[in-house]
């Protein structure tokens, strides 16, 4: 159970943050055939380039069985490293022929996540890991790249997770109905920078490249504050000490 927790002013502190406070995004506020909401999220932008289809957006697909088109994005999972778990909605490219179901583009495209918001509120991302369901065609063709705040990037192609090259990826599979996550012991261990080989202090931009099917049903990362007094990142760690979930302003994600 999350409890959604207000801001008070008094209680600020400014100690410095010892340890990064993970925050969850399962797109529990978005809904089916509408277009994503960035104004839910506090720490990035989510956004889509290079449609394979035109008239293509980011939406959700409800993988609990919504009566959508594409059941390969339904439950029962039967590969991959998380095929026993149970995820909800799936942050999809939305198929333009077929406007009035949920259902996922055959051709893909490029969904970035940005997280200039995060670097603005002197807040450091200094850990990464997500889910990917329904990797079905042409693995090699798929890629998650990460850059950092000076613009180094690393590309790993869903082949090298397949292979074990990407840190913390064993059991991957694709397949129709499929579901990994990375790393693959959850949320657990989250891959950060060092790991990938970057120099920067903070993860920048995280881009899923999907040449077909295919979606994002959760995304964690960990948040760190760059000053001393940062509000953002002492909260989340001053809650958890009193063992309350923490709920950011716009209620967009959480921590556990």
């Amino acid at each position: 159970m999350h409890q959604t927790q207000r801001i008070v002013g008094a209680l600020l502190t400014s100690a410095p943050l010892l340890q990064a406070a993970p925050v969850v995004i399962d797109w529990d506020l978005e809904t089916e055939l509408s277009p994503v909401d960035n104004s839910n999220y506090s720490h990035f932008d989510v956004t889509l380039s290079n449609p394979g289809q035109s008239g293509g957006y980011l939406s959700i697909y409800d993988s609990t069985g919504s009566g959508g088109e594409d059941p390969d994005l339904e439950q029962p999972w039967v590969k991959g490293n998380a095929k026993n778990e149970v995820v909800g909605n799936v942050l999809i490219i939305q198929n333009p022929s077929t406007p009035d179901d949920p259902n996922d583009s055959p051709n893909g495209g490029t969904i970035n996540f940005d997280f200039a918001d995060a670097l603005a509120q002197n807040a450091l991302i200094t850990s990464f890991g997500f889910y990917w369901a329904d990797m079905e065609e042409n693995p090699g063709a798929n890629s998650v790249t990460y850059t950092d705040n000076l613009g180094n990037s690393k590309e790993f192609l869903f082949t090298d997770l397949i292979n074990g090259v990407y840190p913390g990826a064993t059991g991957i599979e694709a397949g129709n109905n499929s579901l990994n996550v990375v790393p693959d012991d959850g949320f657990g261990e989250l891959a950060d920078l060092a790991t990938f080989g970057l120099t920067g202090t903070s993860i920048a931009e995280v881009e899923f490249h999907l040449s077909g099917s295919g979606g994002i049903p959760r995304i964690q990362y960990e948040i760190a504050s760059a000053v001393p007094d940062a509000r953002i990142a002492v909260w989340p760690g001053l809650l958890a000490l009193a063992g309350l979930g923490y709920r950011d302003r716009r209620d967009g994600l959480r921590t556990s």
